[in-house]
């Protein structure tokens, strides 16, 4: 746990926490036996405790927000009777809206976010955490720390991971064609926005022999993700993924984020995912489904069949930051 003990305090707490002296702020200072000093600022000392539960002598409100910010948070700020919650890294949000809720019905704080799987940036408010201020007290303070530490993670900011991407667009015969393609170059710019790189860009007939020696070549040069752009039926892609299998079968793992559908797919063969899109789907719809596929996907998140379907972000976010 940390402790965000209020400046104006700091000398009545010296005793009971053995804090250092001002003058060696930012220093690191073990205490005799409840916990460590991490930074002392203008307002608040910040004290890294070994014991759960809210305290009293420092800022419990602000507590309130530490034990909310999982992982990409920064530390919370406070002011006017707001916990602000900033991302310490660019990444995707993650909101637990059910825990949230669970703290909403104490009716003691008032928690906004930004909609859930959204993509922000670092130093970017995600969350505000307001008071309300006639039936806020430290039982009710302490039941939602309870709450969020029942309910980990409540908030995060997950990193993009970063990949060589090989696209492969299979269909595309005519010399010309591929001028009028417009799939391709909006996933080229969507992985580059995210710190990916594009290793390869390649067009090939829309057979499987093609598309296999294609994604076998970019394997070759270095790929470490493969994205494939086709109009195959069913049964085509099935006999495609057969053929990688027999190719890559002995080093395949299961990986929990397999997900096979008409619009996209993803599967794995060894540690190389390969993502597919559909080309047949309208341009306006792609742009929503890459929107929303990609950045969750080299953000570790699972893609659901409703999240496909919906082609949009999740409806049960809370209202914005006002």
């Amino acid at each position: 746990m940390i402790d965000f003990i209020p400046e104006k305090e700091y000398q009545s707490l010296l005793s009971g926490h053995a804090l250092p002296s001002p003058a060696s702020a930012g220093s690191r200072h073990a205490t005799r036996d409840n916990g460590q000093v991490i930074n002392i600022g203008r307002e608040h000392v910040c004290v890294l405790s070994f014991e759960d539960g809210i305290s009293s002598g420092y800022d419990s409100f602000l507590m309130a927000g530490e034990a909310a910010a999982g992982s990409g948070i920064a530390m919370p700020e406070s002011g006017k009777g707001v916990v602000s919650l900033r991302a310490a890294q660019d990444g995707l949000l993650r909101v637990n809206d059910q825990a949230i809720r669970l703290i909403h019905g104490l009716d003691a704080i008032i928690c906004h976010t930004l909609p859930n799987n959204e993509v922000v940036l670092k130093s970017q408010v995600v969350a505000r955490l307001h008071r309300v201020s006639t039936k806020l007290n430290d039982d009710k303070l302490q039941h939602v720390e309870n709450i969020c530490h029942q309910h980990r993670p409540i908030i995060d900011v997950y990193p993009f991971k970063q990949f060589r991407v090989a696209i492969v667009t299979a269909g595309i015969n005519a010399s010309g064609n591929w001028k009028n393609d417009t799939t391709t170059p909006l996933l080229s710019e969507k992985f580059k926005e995210f710190g990916s790189s594009i290793l390869r860009l390649e067009y090939v007939a829309a057979d499987i022999a093609a598309t296999l020696a294609a994604i076998h070549n970019s394997i070759h040069y270095g790929a470490d993700m493969v994205v494939l752009v086709n109009s195959f039926e069913p049964e085509q892609c099935t006999a495609l993924l057969n053929a990688l299998k027999s190719q890559h079968g002995k080093n395949s793992t299961r990986n929990p984020r397999v997900y096979s559908g008409k619009l996209f797919s993803c599967s794995w063969f060894g540690p190389i995912p390969v993502l597919r899109f559909d080309a047949s789907v309208p341009q306006k719809n792609m742009e929503l489904l890459v929107d929303q596929a990609i950045p969750r996907f080299l953000a570790g998140i699972e893609i659901t069949q409703e999240d496909v379907d919906a082609f949009r972000g999740d409806d049960v976010h809370l209202s914005g930051l006002s």
